[in-house]
């Protein structure tokens, strides 16, 4: 099981499965894509090739199937998404949301999830309190849809999926605008980073900075 954002994180996994078939990185076993709106952001992908870089502007002209390979299954009914069940392993299940907070993927964590032939593989930035963050924390009983499931399943993460700027990038960001910006305010991340963050570019800049709390308000 893989959760995924329907936006670049899909397309992105996609890309990388079809890379690796062909290059017989991988055994072909059964990927099913079960995001009704991932499905149809690939298919916006496909048709607005002119936006590709350079890299993967020449790759789809030698491989014009950059999201498309043997087995792949796009399921966007509730009756396909089901069926999937009936699909002997091994096989890999694409679904949202990213943060395991809603989406199909929760159906398909709450029969796979006590399995300890299972592995869910969490590529994205989970937030505190979210499913896919509390699993990686390592609860062993979670709760789905009311339901209490115990987590038997392995837990795996990557990290280079990230499409979020790094604290460096951010701070030339703010750096090169330093001269415009009257406040800066730091609305994501977790609170520690979010603080350091903001000090430093008080510090350093001498911009003011906040990171916002819970119901914390500001006149602007």
């Amino acid at each position: 099981m893989i959760p995924a954002f329907a936006t670049e994180r899909t397309q992105e996994i996609l890309h990388l499965l079809n890379t690796m078939l062909l290059f017989r990185r991988i055994p072909e076993i059964p990927v099913f894509v079960d995001a009704p709106l991932a499905i149809r952001v690939t298919e916006v992908f496909e048709q607005y090739t002119e936006f590709y870089k350079e890299e993967i502007r020449k790759l789809f002209y030698e491989h014009p199937n950059l999201f498309k390979f043997k087995k792949l299954c796009l399921t966007e009914s509730v009756e396909e998404s089901k069926s999937i069940n009936v699909v002997n392993p091994p096989k890999v299940i694409l679904a949202g949301s990213g943060m395991m907070t809603a989406g199909r993927i929760l159906h398909h964590a709450r029969r796979y999830l006590p399995d300890p032939k299972s592995i869910l593989l969490v590529i994205g930035f989970q937030t505190a309190g979210s499913l896919g963050r509390r699993l990686l924390d390592g609860e062993k009983i979670i709760k789905i849809m009311g339901e209490e499931v115990e987590v038997r399943a392995e837990i795996r993460q990557i990290s280079g999926f990230s499409a979020h700027a790094d604290n460096p990038q951010l701070f030339k960001f703010v750096e090169a605008n330093r001269d415009t910006l009257k406040r800066v305010f730091v609305v994501q991340g977790e609170e520690a980073e979010a603080l350091h963050f903001s000090q430093e570019v008080k510090d350093r800049l001498g911009v003011q900075a906040d990171a916002p709390l819970l119901y914390e308000e500001f006149d602007l």
